[in-house]
């Protein structure tokens, strides 16, 4: 494993208070500077096995303050979401706060369903809601339709004037674009979990991309044949992101702590969100999905270590 990403010493910085829509777990949270404040929007679990959203925040990064009330429920009336909305993502764009997030429902019953759902007909579809100010959201509902799919994670930018949508289609990572909402020109395979290594099962993105000059880096989680969970990352190319152009060889995290090793599903540690700042990046993490973690990881010594791909000319699926 490389040896890059600090364990914030305090750990967990979330945990499940006696609230009963946060009492079951507390965890994966998106993440955003807004001014000189960070804002946490996070999955609450409750004392009725849904999800729900709530927001904290903090001017360090690690001591947070939370709201009494979560900011989005499900909807009573909507289909998608009779099991909850989770696993936030959030990137700025275009003027508007654009939260991104799975709708979590049941098949009904006789209906096909996909086949890695055997165990449980469950129903995922990303949905997306809109903000200015934290206070008011506007649902503008599924966006991508009659395709079971979560982990998204919007580009902060158009590129080539399409936006970019990255999201799991098990097991892969894949790439939405177009010019509007709603109306993808394609949506594509990017990468793929790798045979033998820590990523051999199922791979997600984590939170938005972030530009460098190397290209685009996206954080994201694997998992392995024995359901160990673990996270990583991969370059994508600044003009065309379909392009992978570098990707770790090893995670830079692995559940290692009690609190990483033991929860409600154990070995766990997945992203949904992280900040810029001082030149390291605020990872905000779930942890055996029961609480939230955070912990830094230097960009530029992240990106050097998926260098010796880029030099050796390498495009690494």
């Amino acid at each position: 494993m490389l040896d890059l990403f600090k364990r914030y010493e305090k750990n967990p910085i979330l945990e499940p208070t006696d609230k009963p829509w946060e009492a079951k777990a507390v965890l994966n949270a998106a993440a955003v500077w807004v001014g000189d404040e960070i804002k946490l929007i996070y999955r609450a679990i409750g004392v009725d096995g849904k999800s729900s959203l709530g927001l904290a925040t903090s001017k360090d990064g690690y001591n947070f303050t939370r709201f009494d009330e979560p900011i989005m429920k499900a909807e009573e009336y909507n289909e998608f979401e009779t099991m909850g909305i989770e696993d936030p993502r959030i990137t700025f764009f275009e003027g508007e706060y654009h939260l991104l997030y799975v709708a979590a429902s049941l098949y009904p019953p006789n209906h096909p369903h996909p086949t890695w759902a055997t165990d449980r007909p469950w129903r995922v579809r990303v949905s997306l809601a809109k903000t200015k100010d934290f206070k008011t959201f506007e649902r503008d509902g599924v966006v991508i339709d009659e395709l079971d799919t979560k982990d998204p994670a919007l580009f902060p930018e158009r590129t080539n004037n399409k936006i970019r949508l990255l999201h799991r289609d098990y097991p892969n990572i894949c790439l939405c674009s177009g010019e509007t909402w709603y109306r993808w020109d394609d949506n594509i395979i990017i990468a793929e979990p790798r045979e033998g290594m820590w990523d051999n099962d199922r791979i997600g993105a984590g939170g938005p991309p972030i530009k460098t000059d190397k290209g685009w880096l996206l954080i994201y989680h694997g998992i392995d044949h024995q359901h160990v969970y673990r996270q990583g990352a991969m370059l994508l190319d600044l003009e065309h992101p379909s392009k992978v152009i570098a990707r770790s060889r090893e995670p830079f995290l692995e559940p290692s702590e009690v609190y990483e090793k033991n929860g409600v599903v154990d070995n766990v540690v997945f992203s949904c969100g992280m900040v810029q700042k001082d030149g390291e990046l605020i990872i905000y993490y779930g942890a055996a999905d029961r609480v939230l973690c955070a912990g830094t990881i230097n960009i530029n010594q992240l990106v050097e270590s998926l260098e010796p791909a880029l030099a050796a000319g390498k495009l690494i699926r």
